[in-house]
């Protein structure tokens, strides 16, 4: 999967892209980063709640 190929899925230029990641991976890891800091806030909602 090239950045074109991102660009084009998402209706952004490769220049947009590239103003918020540096390469594919860098947006790999901030998803990847945003959803442990979802997972860890989840977890912290249910603490204490009988599943």
């Amino acid at each position: 999967m090239t950045i074109q190929d991102i660009a084009d899925e998402s209706d952004y230029s490769p220049a947009t892209f590239y103003r918020h990641f540096s390469d594919k991976f860098d947006l790999i890891a901030s998803a990847f980063k945003n959803i442990l800091e979802q997972h860890k806030k989840e977890n912290s909602l249910l603490k204490g709640v009988l599943i």
